[in-house]
């Protein structure tokens, strides 16, 4: 067997571990569960690897079905039927980088259902499977308002390490190693360079992004998405103490008589229409990676969060027995995500690449060799530019994508766009439940509050629509046509800001609805007023950090995961069946598939 070399596995321990391990290995026979992880996303499948990797029981729920053909994932699309026979490669839309345009938005079946006017996947894998996968480190300075809870960047930077380890940023995608879809890169890389903007690596050094652009780190390994899930889900055969069961959607978390105590989690099977509970020991807990949309969501429903909202689910008769309710206000508290805004634009000779119709040339070249258009996510190229009001720090990111997506007959070949996402707005709002037909939804309490409610978030957006027709007009001239706007002038740039209405501004990067010291634990992740009920996901984030959360979430996820262990008396290290049913009591070892290190106790 491979053994680690000693310095790593002590360095790494400190890290992560205080070993306080059991003597015996848990009884897997054992009908409870340890933990039970609702939400197989982003962040719940790197929380399902952590907590089963101690050892215990491990049970992660996930509402929908199997996303990645190796999951079981049965999407393919239909233009890879002619080629399957040939190539063999048995891969799901979920798969393929390229296919993401024809997920969001157009499949409602991979919509979770309590959020209908945003799209968050319900899908194993979560966003993570159906995102553009820009997979971005963000400023340590983002995380200084964190450290007084022991999670400034210091204390998260060996996980973002950890997660990036083992899911393969790279910024060309392709199986063969060349970029596709150039066009579209260099119009905006002359745009940039119009702005005296530099060409930089976007993740060389986060504190310095403004005003530089390059290629978007993307996860993927020949010409394959990458996900949190293709990565860190451990499998049931090596690991036998975890099970996961998909298309069961949790109902509620079920209290017991003690306040605040998680007994079990109620959940129903979608082929079945029954449902079923799965109960958790008498030191089991209750970890909800949900999303920061669906997670309080379900705190409600379970009786935990503010009274409002819990008079509300009363009067519709959905609301558990009064007498176990905690009220937590921070549940729902807050609300945001990340503002964007599209501009249109033409111009004389270019050629945009449609996802709405790819071509059978595309496929065939990718079912064949991996590579070309379909191995290419939508982002071509970023930029981030600093506003006067930035501070001298990015406030801006600006990216273009190939495709202008036309389905209608007047569709235009030379036409693109280029989009505006304005990073760390200072708009919020926060949630509230709406009960239409007995169905429970979760939406923003105030929807003109959530986006560019704030003037300073007015002001960097205005100024970018500005600054961005200023470099394509300054680069390209008459050979430019202005289409939103439709003219340089200040009148048209007001009315562009004005008339996005705010379903058109969503990033989908919803966070702070479970914000860290205001509605759980910074030290156990408990949400406030449980003795077992925790949260792990974007939920988390007390504010919006300045730039794609897909990593930050992942890192943040198993730096939770570690401290629930810690606060449960379990460590990181705790004895799993591996070590003992290899006779490596006394000594530490690899966990099943090597994400993580697990030692076993002293004989």
């Amino acid at each position: 067997m491979h053994r680690i070399p000693a310095a790593i596995i002590m360095y790494l321990l400190m890290l992560y571990t205080r070993c306080v391990c059991d003597s015996e290995p848990p009884n897997h026979n054992d009908p409870m569960w340890d933990f039970i992880v609702v939400g197989g996303g982003v962040a719940g499948c790197v929380v399902a690897d952590i907590l089963s990797a101690s050892g215990r029981k491990t049970l992660l729920l996930e509402s929908g079905p199997p996303g990645h053909a190796t999951h079981g994932g049965k999407d393919v699309p239909a233009s890879f039927a002619p080629y399957e026979a040939a190539y063999k490669r048995n891969l799901t839309i979920f798969d393929v980088p390229g296919e993401y345009h024809s997920i969001a938005w157009k499949m409602p079946q991979y919509n979770q259902p309590s959020t209908p006017w945003a799209y968050q996947a319900n899908v194993l894998g979560g966003g993570g499977v159906i995102n553009g996968a820009l997979t971005m480190v963000p400023p340590s300075t983002d995380f200084d308002a964190l450290a007084s809870f022991n999670w400034s960047y210091s204390d998260i930077e060996p996980h973002f390490k950890q997660i990036l380890s083992y899911m393969q940023a790279v910024n060309v995608p392709s199986a063969n190693g060349l970029r596709y879809l150039e066009a579209p890169s260099e119009v905006l890389r002359r745009a940039f360079s119009f702005l005296n903007m530099t060409s930089m690596p976007l993740n060389e050094i986060p504190e310095k992004r403004h005003n530089t652009y390059n290629y978007p780190p993307v996860t993927a390994v020949e010409g394959q998405r990458v996900s949190t899930c293709l990565r860190f889900l451990p499998h049931e055969e090596a690991r036998p103490n975890f099970k996961l069961i998909t298309d069961a959607v949790v109902t509620r978390v079920v209290l017991g008589n003690a306040p605040g105590r998680a007994d079990a989690v109620s959940f129903t099977r979608t082929a079945t229409n029954t449902s079923e509970l799965a109960t958790l020991s008498p030191s089991g807990r209750a970890v909800l990676t949900a999303g920061a949309l669906n997670t309080p969501r379900l705190l409600m429903l379970s009786g935990i969060g503010p009274e409002e909202e819990l008079l509300k689910l009363k009067a519709a008769g959905l609301a558990p027995p009064e007498d176990g309710w905690v009220f937590s206000e921070g549940v729902g508290a807050g609300l945001s995500d990340h503002v964007y805004l599209r501009m249109k634009f033409a111009l004389r000779g270019f050629k945009n690449y449609n996802y709405a119709s790819i071509p059978n040339s595309s496929v065939h070249q990718y079912m064949q060799s991996l590579s070309g258009p379909l191995a290419q996510y939508g982002p071509v190229l970023a930029g981030y530019l600093a506003s006067p009001y930035s501070g001298g720090v990015s406030d801006m990111e600006v990216f273009m994508e190939a495709s202008d997506e036309c389905v209608a007959e007047h569709c235009r070949s030379d036409t693109f766009d280029v989009f505006l996402m304005l990073l760390s707005p200072n708009s919020n709002t926060s949630l509230t439940l709406n009960i239409v037909n007995q169905s429970v939804q979760v939406a923003p309490r105030n929807w003109a509050d959530l986006y560019l409610q704030h003037p300073r978030d007015r002001h960097v957006l205005r100024w970018g629509i500005e600054r961005m027709v200023t470099a394509m007009l300054g680069t390209y001239g008459d050979d430019l046509e202005l289409i939103e706007p439709p003219a340089a002038t200040a009148v048209e740039y007001d009315l562009l800001l004005n008339s996005h209405n705010d379903s058109h501004m969503e990033g989908n990067h919803w966070a702070q609805t479970c914000a860290l010291g205001i509605c759980a634990d910074p030290q156990t992740l408990q949400v406030q007023g449980t003795e077992n009920v925790h949260v792990a996901d974007a939920s988390l984030m007390p504010y919006q950090l300045s730039s794609h959360p897909m990593l930050t979430v992942a890192a943040m996820a198993r730096k939770a995961a570690q401290e629930i262990l810690t606060s449960s008396g379990i460590a990181a290290c705790e004895s799993n069946p591996q070590c003992h049913a290899e006779g490596m009591r006394g000594q530490c070892c690899p966990s099943f598939d090597a994400v993580m290190l697990s030692c076993c106790a002293m004989a």
